[in-house]
């Protein structure tokens, strides 16, 4: 895998650039809040997003399961003359 080295300058102004976009965007959400409650839109509470778990395969062979056997309803008996 490749890396990339940077001075410390160049580290100190990557910080200083992110922090600042990081300031702006703030400001941009809370202005957009304050609009969206002016207008008398509910906020929405924030997704969380749930931590992924990964589903394993199972290892072995795969087991067929039973089959039920099939449920059926008594025949009705017709009474002659009726």
């Amino acid at each position: 895998m490749k890396s990339i080295r940077f001075s410390e300058s160049e580290l100190e102004f990557l910080k200083n650039h992110y922090e600042l976009e990081l300031v702006e965007a703030e400001n941009y959400i809370s202005e957009i809040k304050n609009i969206l409650s002016k207008l008398g839109v509910l906020a929405k509470e924030p997704i969380q997003e749930k931590p992924n778990s990964k589903v394993r395969k199972k290892r072995g062979r795969p087991r067929k399961s039973e089959k039920k056997p099939a449920v059926t309803a008594p025949a009705l008996k017709k009474e002659p003359g009726k």
